[in-house]
């Protein structure tokens, strides 16, 4: 699994779309080559399968099943 470099993620996208407004870079896909990076790969630890299946499980899948509807529109 790799996550981007960057934790300001919502910073990073109104950046990303001000450089391409401003002309400093031509298009988004220049832009996200540019200014992004990836970070440290992380290997999950298949003894830890059932911790991340219980916090899918129980967190991910209910709270995406509330807001569902709302990513749709």
């Amino acid at each position: 699994v790799r996550r981007g470099q960057s934790q300001e993620l919502s910073a990073l996208g109104a950046a990303i779309n001000a450089a391409v407004h401003v002309g400093l870079h031509s298009d988004y896909a220049a832009a996200a080559r540019e200014m992004t990076a990836l970070g440290p790969q992380i290997v999950p630890e298949s003894a830890d399968r059932e911790a991340y299946e219980s916090v899918f499980q129980h967190s991910y899948l209910p709270m995406f099943r509330g807001i569902g509807g709302l990513l749709r529109r």
